[in-house]
C-alpha cells in the first residue's frame, strides 16, 4: 500500500474516474479493454491481457467523436489481474489538446461544448 502512495504523490497531472473504452498492443499481443482513471499523464488500464512493469503499448482511446486517439505508453506497475498503471511517452501538442478535451468532458465541465470544440477532436485518428 505504501508504494501505490508514493506512485500517486509522484504524479504530475491528477487522475479523474472514467470509464472508456479502448484498444491495446503490446508485446502479449492485441487486447480490448477500459480504462477507469486518466490523467494527462497516464491511466488504470482495466485489462485481461498480460504485461509486464516496463512494457512499451500503444493505446487506441475512443474519443466522444467515435474516434480514435492512438496514444504510446510504458506499463509503470502491475496490479493484475485487474490490469496495469500506463505512463503516457510523450505526445504532440494536438494529441495532448485532444487528451485534455476528452478528461475535459469526463469531468462534465463541456456540458456545453460548441461545435468547434467537438471538431478538435477530429485530427487524433
Amino acid at each position: 500500500m505504501v508504494n501505490l502512495i508514493m506512485k500517486r504523490e509522484r504524479r504530475k497531472s491528477a487522475r479523474v474516474p472514467a470509464l472508456v473504452e479502448t484498444h491495446w498492443e503490446g508485446p502479449s499481443g492485441y487486447h480490448v479493454a477500459r480504462i477507469s482513471d486518466i490523467s494527462l499523464g497516464g491511466c488504470f488500464l482495466d485489462t485481461t491481457g498480460e504485461a509486464r512493469v516496463g512494457d512499451k503499448i500503444k493505446l487506441k482511446i475512443l474519443l466522444p467523436t467515435e474516434q480514435w486517439l492512438v496514444l504510446s505508453g510504458t506499463v509503470a506497475y502491475d496490479h493484475s489481474p485487474l490490469g496495469y498503471g500506463v505512463v503516457f511517452s510523450s505526445m504532440s501538442d494536438r494529441h495532448r489538446s485532444a487528451l485534455s478535451l476528452l478528461i475535459d468532458v469526463i469531468t462534465g465541465s463541456m456540458q456545453n461544448e460548441s461545435a468547434g470544440q467537438r471538431e478538435r477532436f477530429a485530427f487524433a485518428r
